[in-house]
């Protein structure tokens, strides 16, 4: 049943795109090709991570205790970072097994929290804090935003992309400055600057 919903919920999110009219369908498209023009990973590998993201949540929805978290999974070349909240580590160790099996997953980053689900207001601020470190990692000089991937999770900012160590530097350091944040976590592959 729960499947079937986020199958739902997918379709009337594409519906809405397409009845709302071309004007946004090309504007975010133009921001997509731009993404993709810089971004680090092939064609292949963004497709790739998509679906990933989507069968992680798949995997989720079919857990028993899945009314009881709050789970984001974050694929970024085959590699997927879980953050959120679930009741038990067991549940931890079970969705992290599930989402291992997924083909071309790589590696599974796990930052689950056990606990009870962060309230909605926190998760709200956490979109905020999310909006302000992309903005601010937008506007460092020499910092290939489009290869970092921002995910904030009850205040900790968690960064994930393909980048080199100077880039990794500056961008913590940006993540760092913005109201809010907690923690910043690193969890980048390295690649040399003539890469």
């Amino acid at each position: 049943m729960k499947r079937h919903l986020i199958g739902l919920a997918l379709l009337v999110l594409a519906s809405t795109s397409f009845l709302a009219g071309c004007a946004p369908t090309i504007i975010a498209g133009s921001a997509a090709g731009a993404s993709l023009a810089v971004d680090r990973r092939s064609t292949g590998a963004i497709v790739d991570d998509r679906t990933t993201e989507f069968k992680a949540l798949q995997k989720l929805a079919d857990q028993p205790f899945y009314d009881k978290s709050h789970v984001s999974a974050i694929c970024y070349n085959g590699r997927v970072l879980l953050v959120g909240q679930v009741p038990t580590s067991q549940d931890a160790q079970t969705l992290v097994t599930e989402i291992q099996q997924i083909p071309k997953v790589r590696q599974v980053l796990n930052e689950l929290e056990i606990g009870p689900a962060i309230s909605f207001g926190t998760r709200s601020n956490d979109t905020l804090i999310t909006s302000k470190v992309k903005s601010a990692l937008l506007t460092e000089k020499d910092l290939n935003s489009y290869a970092i991937k921002v995910v904030t999770e009850n205040g900790v900012v968690f960064l994930i992309g393909i980048v080199t160590h100077e880039e990794a530097n500056k961008a913590t350091e940006a993540a760092r400055k913005v109201g809010g944040v907690k923690k910043v976590t690193r969890v980048f592959e390295y690649t040399n600057p003539t890469q």
